[in-house]
């Protein structure tokens, strides 16, 4: 919660401590940095494959063990 009220806060707010749970001076001005930025869509784009091929290549060999464990 701390992270995501300091993230909206404005940077004079953070600075000076004033954020403890809830944003002061809402400023959304890192957020539209860093959608802009090719680099964050680059490493979402990988965590989205590795996510999805890491849990198909998991159930693969999960599969695998458990028909061959169940086999006498």
């Amino acid at each position: 919660v701390y992270a995501l009220a300091a993230s909206l806060s404005s940077k004079e707010a953070f600075e000076t401590g004033a954020v403890v749970l809830f944003p002061v001076g809402f400023n959304f001005e890192v957020y539209s940095i860093l959608y802009s930025r090719n680099a964050f869509w680059i490493s979402y784009t990988n965590t989205l494959f590795y996510t999805v091929f890491g849990t198909m290549w998991s159930m693969l060999i999960s599969t695998t063990g458990a028909y061959a464990l169940a086999k006498r």
